[in-house]
């Protein structure tokens, strides 16, 4: 679900800061004093979030910051996308996914389900929202166990990427690379 939001959120911001000039100046103000204050609070909520990754895989992040920093970086992430800005999908998705299976671990573990370390949680929602947005979730497992080296992960990752896979399928949601390949070009 965090897929279709996702990549809805990215196809319907740009379309929607796109058609007017006021609003496309009042969103990159807007995105601005976004990058400005988190970048003061706390430096690495910015930037392509490979170091928040690292954190992830290690377990280092609490369940509150997990949350905080989900809802920042899949706006910012949107929001930024949508304004036309460098810095692309692939990573952001990435993290926003490691972002969500941790917090769902985090939340399985206050109840006493699971027992899992955290990197998998973290993987499991990669290959998930990997899965749900790109609709290749055979090449996200591949990428995922490349990156984590932890070839024992691919049982939960194939779960992982074809329900996320499976889930945009029923939502009837294009392929974001798809639905952004066959958008007409300025």
């Amino acid at each position: 679900l965090v897929g279709i939001a996702f990549t809805r959120g990215l196809l319907s911001t740009q379309k929607f800061l796109q058609t007017s000039r006021r609003r496309l100046f009042a969103a990159v103000a807007l995105a601005a004093a976004a990058i400005v204050v988190a970048g003061s609070l706390a430096p690495n909520s910015v930037g392509s979030g490979l170091h928040l990754i690292d954190d992830l895989l290690r377990g280092r992040l609490s369940f509150a910051l997990l949350l905080v920093l989900f809802a920042f970086r899949f706006a910012f992430t949107v929001g930024c996308y949508g304004l036309g800005t460098a810095g692309g999908i692939f990573t952001p998705m990435l993290l926003i996914g490691g972002l969500m299976g941790t917090a769902l671990g985090e939340s399985a573990a206050l109840v006493g389900i699971g027992g899992c370390p955290a990197a998998v949680w973290a993987t499991a929602g990669m290959a998930a929202i990997f899965g749900s947005v790109v609709r290749c979730p055979l090449t996200g497992i591949v990428l995922l166990i490349e990156m984590t080296g932890q070839y024992t992960l691919v049982m939960p990752l194939m779960v992982a990427a074809f329900v996320g896979a499976g889930v945009a399928d029923f939502g009837r949601v294009v392929p974001v690379y798809d639905a952004l390949a066959a958008e007409p070009k300025a």
